[in-house]
């Protein structure tokens, strides 16, 4: 989120410094102020890449969860071996993603919101 701050921040900078540019009629940094353009929209676009992906992560994990209680209620019994595995795997990324020196690599929302299968919090 700081740093879609910072880009468009940035771009307002860029926009004023253009019009200065342009009233003073200074071809190259017109020329620049498009270079600078062009590698501030790659990270606007790796950031809407990033936010789409965490929320089709995000509902994947909730369906894989959602599968997994459905065929250990069921009856199935290999089931719960997938179960442990799930809940092992999310254990794993919960206590990652709480990690205030790691945590930008993990999805909060899935930290947050997914919730055990069969493991409680203070196991």
């Amino acid at each position: 989120m700081i740093i879609t701050i910072l880009c468009l921040l940035l771009f307002v900078v860029l926009t004023v410094l253009l019009e200065v540019c342009a009233y003073k009629n200074d071809e190259p940094a017109i020329r620049l102020f498009y270079v600078v353009l062009a590698f501030l929209l790659i990270p606007l676009g790796v950031i809407a890449y990033v936010k789409t992906t965490e929320e089709l992560a995000y509902e994947k994990t909730q369906f894989e969860r959602q599968q997994l209680i459905e065929e250990y209620e069921n009856g199935n019994q290999f089931a719960y071996d997938d179960i442990i595995a799930f809940d092992k795997d999310l254990k794993d990324y919960k206590f990652w993603g709480s990690n205030p020196l790691v945590n930008w690599f993990y999805n909060q929302s899935i930290v947050e919101d997914v919730d055990y299968i069969l493991y409680e919090e203070g196991e």
